[in-house]
């Protein structure tokens, strides 16, 4: 958002901002060509999957470590910390992730809601999605599947644009 990016850590997030100026001396690389500044936002949650990260509207969606969050892209606030998860409701569905293979959960927004697939239950793939509707601002629910949802996939299909999910071993399913 106006020269601004968003740079998610582990433990962090911070805003990086690029400010454009001409060149004095002609050429395109001059000390004055670019000013940039990196400021932290919070130390008190970062992102744990990179692939998790979406943007809608005027919100970013993301996992971290503590929760599913969603953060405004005004970004002139700075997160609290008594910032409460936007997965809070679903706190308990959440302590079943597999913490060593979270970095590997993958989301997509997609007709107003915000698709999250996770490893569940011990699993050593992305088995169970989360949907969070941004309408009436509820997850809508929890789908566990037999086998690795690896991505999400908006097609058309017979003339409708449909959600599908992927999977490393060459299967599309149509949810």
């Amino acid at each position: 958002v106006e020269n601004s990016a968003l740079v998610f850590c582990r433990k962090s997030i911070w805003l990086a901002e690029i400010s454009e100026f001409a060149s004095t001396d002609g050429s395109d690389f001059s000390i004055n060509t670019a000013v940039s500044n990196l400021s932290l936002l919070t130390d008190e949650v970062g992102c744990s999957a990179r692939r998790s990260i979406q943007t809608a509207g005027q919100f970013v969606y993301f996992l971290s470590d503590a929760g599913i969050y969603r953060l405004d892209s005004r970004l002139d606030l700075k997160l609290r910390g008594d910032t409460r998860p936007l997965s809070d409701s679903i706190a308990d569905k959440l302590e079943e992730l597999n913490a060593s293979l979270v970095y590997n959960a993958v989301g997509l927004w997609y007709n107003n809601r915000y698709y999250l697939a996770v490893p569940l239950a011990g699993s050593d793939n992305n088995n169970g999605v989360f949907i969070y509707n941004a309408l009436n601002e509820q997850w809508e629910t929890r789908d566990i599947y037999g086998f690795g949802v690896d991505n999400f996939l908006v097609a058309t299909y017979q003339n409708e644009r449909r959600l599908f999910v992927t999977n490393q071993g060459g299967k599309i399913f149509m949810l």
